[in-house]
C-alpha cells in the first residue's frame, strides 16, 4: 500500500489540549484586562472621593470659625442696641466698650475651597461615582454653599455701608475709633490683650434701627451656616464610608 493511501492519524487529544490552552489564554487575558479596568475605576473613584472629602474637612473648619464670629457679633450687636435704646430714653450719650464695636465689625465671609467639586463636575469625572442621587446631593450642597456666602456678604456689606459710618459718627473717643479697631483686631487675631477702652457714641433712632437690622442679617447668616454645617457633616460621613468601602 502506498503512503498516499495510508490513513493519516490526527492526534485529537493533543489538538483538544492545545485548543483549551488557547481559549484559556484568551479568557485569562480578558480577565486581566477587566481586573485592570476595575482597578483603574476604583482608583478614579478613590481620587474623586478623596478630593471631595479634603474640601469638606476644610470647609467645616471654616464654617465653625465663621459661626463663632457671627454669634459673637450678634451678641455684641444686641448689647449695643440695648445700650443705644437706654441712652435714647435718657437723652444722653453712650459709653460703649471698644470690644463690643470690634466684635460687631468682624463679620467674616466664607472663602471655601470648592475647586475639587467644580473640577470633577466640569470634567465629567463626577460620573465615576455612578450614583445620580449622591451626585445631586453634592450639587445641592454646592448651591447651598453659594447661598451662604451671599448671605454673609450681604451682612458684611450692611456693616460696612450702613452701620459702620453710624458707629464712627461723632463724638468719638479721644484716640479715635480707628485706633480702637486696630487694637481690637490685634486682640482677636494677634493674641494681644482685650481692649479695655470705650468709645462715646451719640445714639440715634437710625443707629438703633441699623443695629436691629444688622442683628437680623447676622442671624440669617447663622441659620444658613448651621444648616450648611449639618449637610456638610452628612456628606463628609458618607464620603468617609465610601472611601473605606473602596480601599
Amino acid at each position: 500500500m502506498s503512503s498516499s493511501n495510508r490513513t493519516t492519524l490526527i492526534p485529537w487529544a493533543r489538538v483538544a489540549l492545545e485548543g483549551l490552552v488557547i481559549v484559556a489564554s484568551i479568557l485569562m487575558a480578558f480577565g486581566i484586562d477587566r481586573w485592570w479596568e476595575r482597578q483603574e475605576e476604583r482608583g478614579e473613584i478613590q481620587a474623586a472621593l478623596g478630593t471631595l472629602h479634603a474640601d469638606m474637612v476644610v470647609i467645616q473648619d471654616l464654617i465653625a470659625g465663621n459661626l463663632s464670629a457671627h454669634r459673637r457679633a450678634r451678641a455684641a450687636s444686641d448689647e449695643l442696641g440695648r445700650r443705644t435704646q437706654e441712652a435714647l430714653r435718657a437723652r444722653t450719650t453712650a459709653a460703649v466698650p471698644d470690644s463690643l464695636i470690634i466684635l460687631i465689625s468682624w463679620t467674616p465671609t466664607l472663602d471655601p475651597p470648592t475647586g475639587g467639586l467644580e473640577s470633577l463636575s466640569s470634567s465629567g469625572r463626577l460620573a465615576v461615582l455612578d450614583d445620580p442621587e449622591f451626585e445631586a446631593e453634592l450639587r445641592n450642597w454646592s448651591s447651598r454653599l453659594g447661598d451662604v456666602v451671599e448671605d454673609e456678604r450681604v451682612s458684611q456689606g450692611f456693616m460696612l455701608d450702613r452701620l459702620g459710618p453710624l458707629l464712627s459718627a461723632p463724638p468719638p473717643n479721644p484716640d479715635g475709633l480707628g485706633v480702637a479697631l486696630r487694637a481690637g483686631f490685634d486682640w482677636l487675631f494677634g493674641g494681644a490683650e482685650k481692649p479695655v477702652g470705650s468709645t462715646v457714641l451719640a445714639p440715634s433712632s437710625e443707629l438703633a434701627y441699623a443695629l436691629a437690622t444688622h442683628s437680623i442679617w447676622i442671624a440669617t447668616a447663622e441659620v444658613a451656616l448651621e444648616t450648611l454645617d449639618e449637610q456638610t457633616e452628612r456628606l463628609r460621613a458618607e464620603l468617609e464610608s465610601r472611601l473605606a468601602a473602596t480601599s
